[in-house]
């Protein structure tokens, strides 16, 4: 027989008794229904709990995030006002430079018409200078000597008034000053050589028979004496070959270019500025030569001429 337990339920204050019986198992499954009442009651409490502390904690994040992106978006802001700030003075400097361009075009036009003109006027002095009256062909080498120098300067005294006529007296000495002083008439040698073969036709120094053109002047040298740049002038050549050795040619403008023949060594290089009178290689004995010797050339508009028409001995 099963057994059986009786539950009763007195009320404090009057009122009627009441009693249930339950058997066992029916005991056994209302507490069971009451634990998993409790466990679901306990367990909803601390799911609850753990909302309330989820949802704290994420408010939390959410906060320190937006703070963030407050703190982002301000930096931003910042750096965008900076870059205008910075855009705005770039483009100010730019409007500068490009003012500056302006006038930096502005004056190389007047100093390019200003050159032009001091060209005209150069391209004159040289005219009154006569040295196309200097100029021979290959086939046809034109001799100046010494004799005829008085009557070059008399030429030129006539007429120099005439071609720097409307200079300055500044612009004058300048233009002859500029033009002399590229003109290669200064002597190449720091010694005063003889010359010992001229411009024009003579017999071939090396067979000793037949005759050749030479188109320049020979002129003895110490060995590894210094060699002199006949006038200012750009480096533009620096070499060797087997007929003038080492050998080396200057640039001096409006048509002019010197050659130093048969040099122990050079010292300026191409490209190199010189002055007159300035030291740019050493005698020497290279090349096609009988001896210690410079080959002094001088060429104006691709024509050779004769250096004793420009030498001042």
């Amino acid at each position: 027989m099963a057994r059986k337990f009786t539950f009763m339920l007195i009320p404090h204050r009057g009122g009627d008794t009441k009693q249930t019986m339950l058997s066992l198992w029916q005991l056994l499954l209302t507490a069971a229904a009451a634990a998993l009442l409790a466990a679901l009651v306990i367990s909803s409490l601390i799911y609850s709990g753990y909302l309330r502390l989820e949802t704290r904690g994420l408010n939390a994040r959410l906060e320190r995030e937006a703070v963030l992106a407050r703190q982002r978006l301000e930096a931003s802001q910042q750096s965008y006002a900076d870059l205008t700030s910075e855009n705005e003075a770039l483009e100010e400097e730019l409007e500068s430079w490009q003012r500056e361009v302006t006038q930096l075009q502005t004056q190389a036009a007047m100093a390019l018409d200003a050159l032009e003109e001091l060209e005209m006027r150069e391209a004159e002095i040289y005219s009154v200078l006569g040295m196309k009256n200097a100029v021979g062909g290959e086939g046809e080498p034109v001799t100046v000597t010494y004799g005829d120098t008085a009557e070059i300067f008399a030429y030129i005294t006539a007429r120099a008034n005439d071609a720097i006529e409307g200079l300055s007296e500044e612009e004058t000495s300048y233009a002859i000053e500029y033009v002399l002083d590229n003109i290669p008439d200064g002597w190449p040698l720091k010694e005063s050589g003889e010359v010992t073969s001229e411009f024009g036709t003579r017999i071939n120094p090396i067979t000793h028979s037949g005759y050749e053109k030479h188109s320049g002047i020979d002129i003895a040298a110490g060995h590894r004496e210094h060699i002199l740049a006949a006038g200012a002038g750009t480096v533009i050549f620096t070499g060797e070959n087997d007929v003038y050795g080492n050998f080396l040619r200057i640039d001096h403008g409006n048509g002019y270019v010197s050659q130093y023949g048969h040099c122990d060594s050079i010292i300026a290089k191409k490209g190199d500025k010189v002055n007159k009178g300035e030291a740019i290689a050493y005698a020497g004995n290279t090349g096609r030569s009988t001896g210690t010797h410079l080959d002094f050339r001088v060429s104006y508009e691709g024509e050779y001429i004769d250096p004793l028409a420009l030498l001042k001995s």
